[in-house]
């Protein structure tokens, strides 16, 4: 059985890596704006990589970079390499298609699909989510704790969906913030400074009570404003 995980470069995949260990990281190029960094960074994957594409961008909606249905898409590109395919999913991810009833409903629908006919003897495919129990910040303790190097985490990694001309994270984007939480909470070195889209975006809305992502999440916020002297 063939362990193949999806892997982006990202700070979740990579932490995944070290405590899931996986037989492949396979990465796919979607043709997105930041996909040329993120295969830069391929050579530090925890693990063996296999790199494929599949262009989905002319899907990608300019106001938050989601790509409807990627992860089923995803999904089904990972199943032609391996019978176990996990995703770096988290505790604070909120879109559906990173939940357990997502993978569980993937699952039947790829084994359903795989089952034997003229074109093959048939197998089991399994869509896990090995670390959606943690948030960010616990996913990076855990891969500290399974060894993972605290600078490594952030230079090895890209998490950042507009970057600037000079080929670095922006620190003013969605990605750019939730990596930023996660490496200061830790005491890990951060890549870009997000912390005033930190204070300005997530602090608010932790106050006032319209936090979404769990109270795990808003902790390590605190944590890590509070870490860089920037808790007002």
């Amino acid at each position: 059985m063939t362990r193949v995980l999806l892997y982006s470069s990202g700070l979740d995949s990579y932490c995944a890596a070290w405590l899931w260990r996986p037989d492949l990281c396979l990465y796919v190029d979607l043709g997105t704006g930041y996909n040329a960094p993120e295969i830069r960074l391929l050579g530090h994957a925890p693990a063996a990589t296999r790199t494929t594409s599949l262009d989905l961008s002319p899907w990608e909606r300019p106001e938050d970079r989601i790509i409807p249905l990627r992860n089923l898409m995803l999904a089904c590109v990972a199943a032609q390499y391996g019978e176990t395919i996990a995703m770096a999913a988290t505790a604070g991810d909120r879109v559906l298609d990173k939940t357990p009833t997502f993978a569980s409903m993937t699952s039947h629908l790829l084994t359903w699909l795989w089952q034997p006919q003229h074109w093959t003897e048939g197998k089991t495919v399994d869509l896990v989510l090995p670390v959606k129990h943690l948030s960010k910040s616990e996913l990076v303790r855990a891969a500290l704790d399974a060894g993972a190097d605290p600078a490594d985490i952030g230079s090895r990694t890209w998490s950042c969906y507009t970057p600037t001309a000079e080929g670095t994270e922006c620190g003013a984007c969605k990605p750019c913030a939730r990596k930023w939480v996660a490496l200061v909470a830790n005491g890990c070195p951060p890549t870009a400074d997000a912390a005033d889209h930190v204070r300005r975006h997530y602090l608010p809305a932790i106050r006032d009570g319209s936090w979404d992502r769990g109270p795990a999440e808003a902790e390590d916020v605190i944590t890590a404003l509070r870490r860089a002297g920037r808790l007002t």
